[in-house]
């Protein structure tokens, strides 16, 4: 360090603190820490673009989820109506069979739960079940066995999804609008 330049430090730079000549400003003692305003703005910028790309996916896939899962429930319902068959020879009756006697008839979900009762588990309202109950419906004459008793059905159920797509579940297949 020379006498006349007592600001500069050990290997030649202006010391922190010290004037180096008259009518400079100080520097600060400390470093700045923290983000400046422009920083911050641009790091919202970018979380908002991300989430503007991402939201839409999980709507998608929060759909998807409804629609498989009604899905699931016309298979579920499909083998329990046939395991129903097995048991008994017939198909349960629709509400037009009512005036047969003795006779499992359909005529909403509340109707539909307690028939396959012991073949699926359905739960208690409708409203907890991931499909809406649209219609069931039977024909056939029956075989020498169940007279009168049918011998094919159609249950129409719609899912919870936004598109609340009609399913129909046939003694045959399952089909989907």
């Amino acid at each position: 360090m020379k006498v006349g330049m007592r600001w500069l430090g050990p290997r030649g730079r202006p010391r922190v603190g010290v004037h180096r000549a008259a009518g400079t400003r100080r520097r600060r003692l400390t470093d700045d820490r923290g983000f400046t305003l422009i920083e911050l703005v641009v790091v919202m910028a970018i979380i908002g673009i991300m989430a503007t790309l991402v939201l839409p996916r999980v709507g998608t896939a929060l759909e998807d989820a409804r629609r498989g899962s009604a899905r699931l429930a016309a298979r579920e319902l499909k083998a329990a109506l046939e395991r129903f068959y097995i048991d008994r020879g017939y198909y349960p009756l629709d509400q037009d069979d009512r005036d047969t006697p003795g006779a499992d008839t359909v005529s909403g979900y509340a109707t539909l739960r307690t028939v396959l009762a012991a073949y699926v588990s359905m739960p208690a309202t409708q409203d907890d079940a991931p499909f809406a109950f649209e219609s069931y419906a039977t024909e056939g004459s029956g075989t020498d066995a169940s007279p009168n008793r049918p011998q094919r059905f159609t249950l129409n159920i719609r899912d919870r999804s936004a598109a609340a797509k009609l399913i129909t579940i046939t003694e045959r297949e399952i089909t989907s609008e």
